[in-house]
């Protein structure tokens, strides 16, 4: 499931071409909105860009779909991001999680994420970069945790964080902390307990 189709977000699809290659999967699908799987299609498999085939199923983003031990997944457009950006939902029996990234904390989409017991939520900056947050179309620390806050949500993980900015992520961990005291950085490869409060 992809949020847009920024690089950042779609790059990582060209890397499955030796796991389909060495047999280790023979299949795998692409679900996302029309217009972000049209810019994949005609875009990344650019030879300019790639010079392999992407063996994905690309599949149309449904309103809503029923997934795995009695799931629902939803999703939300997020229109203050170049583009657009799609933030997610998964509603379990006895648990809840939802995926945010590249938007500007606005508020406008504090109702879908209210009560979940996980937020994922994209922090590319420090509080002292909010100004390069907002013209960047991107979160800052204090804005994401308050938004947990004020959203009841039960556990908040930064995620997409800008590795240019490693330096400053302690920062930003106290930042969110001092508003949200149950947040923590994610980072690649995490495995994450789903526990419900």
């Amino acid at each position: 499931f992809l949020s847009h189709a920024h690089l950042d977000h779609v790059l990582g699809l060209t890397w499955f071409q030796p796991v389909f290659k060495l047999g280790w999967i023979d299949r795998a699908s692409v679900c996302a909105k029309p217009d972000v799987l049209a810019a994949i299609q005609n875009h990344l498999s650019e030879t300019a860009i790639f010079s392999g085939r992407l063996r994905f199923q690309f599949v149309p983003l449904p309103n809503e779909l029923n997934i795995a031990e009695g799931g629902r997944l939803t999703h939300c457009e997020l229109p203050n991001h170049p583009g657009g950006s799609t933030a997610y939902r998964i509603d379990w029996p006895g648990f809840s999680l939802a995926y945010v990234t590249d938007t500007i904390v606005d508020g406008g989409y504090m109702e879908f994420i209210r009560g979940v017991d996980m937020l994922l939520h994209e922090c590319n900056f420090p509080d002292r970069l909010a100004e390069m947050a907002n013209e960047s179309h991107h979160s800052y620390a204090s804005a994401v945790a308050q938004l947990a806050r004020e959203a009841n949500v039960g556990r908040l993980i930064l995620v997409h964080l800008d590795p240019w900015l490693a330096d400053f992520y302690e920062e930003m961990l106290e930042s969110a902390r001092a508003l949200f005291p149950d947040t923590e950085l994610g980072h690649d490869m995490q495995e994450i307990d789903f526990q419900p409060r």
